[in-house]
């Protein structure tokens, strides 16, 4: 399985801890589009969200599905140089960085199911066997996450490497919406001892700001570019690729090669542009609606057909919008979906066979035999925008209604 089929990130929009809204969107597509998708989840709270949309049966199909995993743990990098936990205290725009893991993995995983019961969406023997689904999909804790985050940061100082200075200006932009260039901005960074870094800038002059306001910028920019080493960690550490916010980019850019800048996930954007001329209901909607089948789903993301239209996908940025659209509107992707289907082979069998009522049976049946082999040699499966017009469209109910553009 190559790392590009895999996916790992989380489904809550906004920002970190807000836990109202999952993503129902990203999940459908990441099922669809990669071959193995893993949750980085938040403490189990999108479990309460999936019964909701998808009922207990459908979470429980996705809990057993081999293309899902989930990575229920917490491991940050924190800055620690002014609270004592080495033999000194570091002064003001000295830094030292540390891994932040849990103490007790096994209790906090309990708590996350004490959580789930609070939610009232299921209990009793339900929560016993949601329990056991969900103990199997968990990925196993790890006593070394962060360090690697850690040691690539501490590394990227003593480089003095061009992330350090994106970082500042990124921050600097963000948090007082003034732009600096790179020449302006000078930054010496020296390890005074092993693992503890001082970093001296002109912020304070070029903002006119205090010790501790140019201390909180530089800080902020150094766990920043400690956050995208975790998720590169990630990556290694679940052989997938992840999903990096906009404003990331600039920065991932920078600590990535073009090589693998390009394993980012965007088969999620080709999928959303073909989608885009098809008259598909919305999926986030559906699914808040509890009208799309998970079941359906997963069934679908097994199919042979569902393979092949990946393929297709992945080269459709050389497919302009005007022919995107006209195969939407083509007769003989319909013509092809009829001729494919149950209907179409019992058409096609009879018509083959038509000569069993003039001559002797048997031959009938061997020439119906070769014809079909010819008829499907000759005339190809349904292509990728029938697998959509079909199969993906055999995710909703019935009575979705579609989406108006």
């Amino acid at each position: 399985m190559s790392i590009t089929n895999r996916i790992f990130s989380h489904l809550f929009l906004g920002e970190f801890g807000e836990v109202d809204q999952l993503d129902y969107q990203s999940l459908i597509e990441r099922l669809i589009l990669f071959d193995r998708f893993t949750l980085s989840s938040n403490a189990l709270q999108e479990i309460p969200h999936l019964i909701r949309a998808f009922g207990y049966d459908g979470t429980r199909a996705l809990l057993k599905s081999d293309r899902f995993r989930i990575h229920c743990d917490l491991a940050a990098v924190t800055q620690i140089g002014q609270y004592g936990y080495r033999d000194v205290l570091l002064p003001l725009g000295s830094y030292c960085f540390s891994p932040l893991r849990l103490v007790d993995h096994r209790d906090y995983i309990s708590k996350c199911f004490e959580e789930i019961e609070k939610a009232g969406c299921v209990g009793g023997r339900k929560m016993i066997k949601l329990k056991e689904d969900i103990s199997r999909v968990l990925i196993p804790h790890s006593n070394s996450l962060g360090d690697q985050a850690v040691e690539k940061l501490n590394q990227d100082l003593r480089d003095d490497h061009p992330v350090i200075k994106d970082a500042v200006l990124l921050t600097v932009k963000k948090q007082r919406q003034i732009e600096i260039s790179r020449e302006q901005l000078l930054l010496k960074i020296e390890e005074i001892r092993e693992k503890e870094f001082r970093v001296e800038t002109n912020l304070g002059n070029l903002l006119d700001i205090s010790e501790e306001e140019v201390h909180s910028c530089v800080e902020r920019s150094l766990l920043g570019v400690a956050g995208l080493n975790r998720r590169m960690e990630d990556m290694d550490f679940h052989e997938a690729i992840t999903v990096f916010r906009d404003d990331e980019l600039p920065l991932f850019r920078r600590i990535l090669d073009q090589l693998v800048f390009k394993l980012q996930p965007e088969a999620v954007n080709r999928f959303r542009r073909v989608l885009s001329f098809g008259d598909f209901p919305d999926l986030s909607a559906a699914c808040a609606a509890g009208e799309v089948s998970l079941q359906k789903v997963l069934e679908i993301a097994e199919s042979p057909e569902c393979q092949d239209f990946r393929r297709w996908l992945s080269e459709v940025d050389s497919i302009s919008d005007e022919e995107l659209q006209s195969k939407f509107r083509s007769t003989k992707e319909k013509m092809l979906r009829l001729a494919n289907g149950d209907t179409g082979k019992v058409i096609r069998w009879s018509a083959s066979t038509g000569i069993g009522f003039i001559g002797t049976p048997a031959v009938g049946i061997v020439v119906g035999l070769l014809d079909s082999f010819l008829l499907d040699r000759f005339i190809p499966k349904p292509g990728p925008i029938s697998f959509l017009s079909s199969h993906y469209r055999s995710i909703f109910s019935k009575n979705t209604q579609l989406q108006v553009r």
